[in-house]
């Protein structure tokens, strides 16, 4: 597994590398790398990450969980995702459903509420 240096190194400028919503010098994954390396570096107290995974490959998934781990305990996370694998680590999941939000606890019992169509509330 790369170190999270690595995800630096691809970028000539770095942590300062440009990233704009218009002129694709880089691309959505790229862009999604250097976004979540600013933010964890700065170790914040709160850290939201809306979709933070959306545009990247699995092996980068892998790096950014590993780097999201090792952040300090005391570092509330909020992790909006679709996807499963992103959310399976997480202490407490909800469903947000138009303007519904229902607790389903761990990753397990997501799944089992998902299985058994339960998550509508």
């Amino acid at each position: 597994m790369s170190s999270p240096i690595s995800l630096l190194t691809r970028f000539e400028s770095g942590l300062d590398s440009a990233v704009q919503a218009n002129g694709e010098s880089i691309s959505l994954e790229q862009k999604q790398h250097i976004a979540f390396m600013r933010a964890v570096l700065r170790k914040p107290e709160i850290l939201i990450l809306d979709e933070a995974t959306a545009n990247i490959d699995t092996v980068a998934e892998k790096l950014l969980e590993e780097i999201l781990q090792k952040l300090p305990a005391e570092t509330v996370r909020v992790i909006i995702a679709h996807r499963p694998n992103t959310i399976e680590n997480a202490d407490e999941i909800f469903f947000v459903n138009s303007v519904k939000i229902i607790r389903s606890g761990s990753f397990r019992e997501a799944v089992e509420m998902l299985l058994n169509g339960q998550k509508k509330g």
